[in-house]
């Protein structure tokens, strides 16, 4: 299943008939896809952000463009979840929902709460389904500054949202597994490994077990403990029991790599006070995307990805 079928197979009604008209290279670079109750649909790339038309074609013009109602956005859930829209309760209270191959759809709307916690979302009114992509081979260029006598070192990757820190680790983690290594994902949005209904669909090499939809800490507990890794791995740490866990798996001698949203080092050292043997800080800016590694001490190299 290409990326377009997948995108198009968690949509419905008029919202997937306008998409389905859109050009077909108009997903090789999106990123995002934006669908707001009475305002229109967006379709965001690395470079630019275009309204989608009644027609399908795209424009910068807030003229002819689609506008979604409240029916299109029901519609479009009750085709996603298969009119069981309770079974995924647990997810919508987190404000998203993963579909086939780890695309992620966020959600905004009315929220009940419940003791300071999110018991249902209703009324939702915006999505943004944010779209999942493999590059195969996009760590090559970084993957002999993480090693050392042949040895992985303990890895952060660092950037702000949107630069590319997910497709990053989750080809480093192929590249683990490909060479030996046993790796294990705690892969709490089922982003990595794009988990569905249990089955990983992004490679993740031959020697790689996923735990999805778990709590990070609590699922790089119960790897470290269960499947006997070489590295642990995940996304978005930054919690402070995410931090107690990684101290104590580097504690039981085995390896980390991980992602922290930031701009730098020092929003890493801030934040948590964890050290690590490799930092990749990520910068993306004209359609480029720049990795510079850094080990305990200095920058030791910087490689356009």
């Amino acid at each position: 299943m290409t990326l377009r079928d997948e995108i198009l197979s968690a949509c419905a009604g008029r919202i997937k008939d306008t998409l389905e008209k859109t050009d077909k290279h108009t997903f090789e670079n999106a990123e995002e896809i934006r669908i707001r109750s009475g305002r229109g649909m967006f379709i965001k790339t690395n470079l630019d952000e275009l309204a989608v038309c009644e027609d399908g074609s795209l424009t910068r013009e807030e003229k002819n463009i689609f506008i979604p109602t409240e029916k299109d956005i029901h519609t479009f859930f009750e085709v996603m979840s298969g009119y069981s829209f309770y079974a995924f309760n647990e997810e919508i209270k987190n404000g998203f929902i993963t579909i086939q191959g780890g695309h992620r759809i966020g959600i905004a709307g009315h929220a009940v709460c419940e003791n300071g916690k999110i018991t249902a979302l209703s009324d939702i009114s915006s999505v943004n389904i944010r779209i999942c992509r493999q590059m195969i081979g996009i760590s090559k260029k970084v993957i002999p500054y993480i090693y050392k006598k042949g040895t992985f070192l303990n890895t952060v990757i660092i950037s702000p949202p949107g630069f590319g820190k997910t497709t990053l680790l989750r080809d480093i983690i192929r590249n683990l597994s490909v060479s030996g290594q046993n790796v294990s994902v705690a892969d709490e949005r089922g982003e990595i490994g794009g988990c569905w209904k249990g089955h990983v669909t992004n490679d993740l090499g031959p020697r790689t077990d996923v735990m999805d939809s778990v709590p990070k800490a609590l699922g790089m507990r119960m790897l470290l403990r269960s499947m006997a890794p070489d590295v642990i791995a995940c996304d978005e740490a930054g919690g402070e029991d995410d931090i107690m866990a990684i101290d104590e798996i580097k504690r039981c001698g085995v390896k980390i790599l991980c992602t922290f949203h930031g701009y730098g080092i020092e929003d890493l050292e801030i934040k948590t006070g964890s050290d690590f043997e490799r930092y990749i800080v990520l910068d993306f800016a004209d359609g480029i995307r720049k990795a510079a590694i850094f080990d305990e001490n200095k920058m030791i190299g910087v490689e356009k990805l």
